[in-house]
């Protein structure tokens, strides 16, 4: 049986529909199969049209990750990771400065530091970023200030007295409430501005502040030495 030219490029279920439907029917050859081959031929088709749009959409997609999502990962990346070099940088000027004693209780000021800071404007700064319209985003940005300061006022008053109550291990902080208070509101505040920086994409601005505060913190034990 010859074949007709406009099935050349076509694929096998389509071919064998063709050859199908030109037939006469016969009992042998039941309608279903007629149907079960009318869906291989859609489901190779939408097979092709898949595997066109995937091309496609991999080909566009490095050039824009290049220019859009990627290089602002990089620059917070690398905004970070200069950041975190700098205390290692100085570590040991630091530790000829200060006692293991002294560092014991500055872990546990930082680590105290990060838990309530966590938890401090009750993650509404994520929300800020996430808002779709400005007036909420700033309504949002301005609670987690807010919540921030009433945080920063609580803790300077529970680390005195009930915490230390609770958590025994917290009374080397006592003679430090106040400094640990101001450490709350700052760093709060610092990461809603932070937050708020990357709604707007302000990504080099928040890498060149993570670097900033990197290098004020190791200036700060320099400073602070036996004070």
């Amino acid at each position: 049986m010859g074949h007709d030219s406009t099935l050349v490029g076509a694929t096998e279920p389509e071919r064998f529909l063709s050859e199908v439907s030109e037939r006469p029917p016969s009992p042998g050859r039941p309608a279903i199969m007629k149907l079960a081959y009318e869906a291989g031929g859609w489901m190779e088709r939408g097979r092709g049209q898949l595997r066109a749009g995937c091309g496609a959409l991999l080909r566009k997609t490095p050039s824009n990750l290049r220019t859009g999502f990627w290089a602002s990962v990089a620059v917070l990346a690398a905004g970070t990771v200069v950041a975190q070099a700098v205390p290692v940088l100085v570590s040991p000027i630091l530790t000829r400065l200060y006692t293991p004693h002294d560092f014991g209780i500055l872990a546990l000021f930082a680590s105290t530091l990060a838990i309530i800071t966590t938890v401090a404007g009750l993650r509404f700064e994520f929300s800020a970023v996430l808002a779709p319209k400005q007036d909420d985003a700033v309504n949002l940005l301005a609670a987690a200030l807010l919540l921030v300061m009433v945080s920063a006022a609580l803790t300077g008053i529970l680390v005195t007295g009930p915490l230390v109550t609770l958590w025994p291990g917290l009374k080397p902080l006592q003679p430090h409430a106040v400094v640990l208070a101001i450490a709350v509101w700052l760093t709060g505040a610092f990461l809603c501005v932070e937050h708020w920086a990357v709604r707007t994409k302000a990504y080099r601005a928040v890498a060149a502040a993570r670097i900033r505060q990197g290098m004020a913190g190791a200036l700060c034990q320099f400073l602070l030495f036996k004070v």
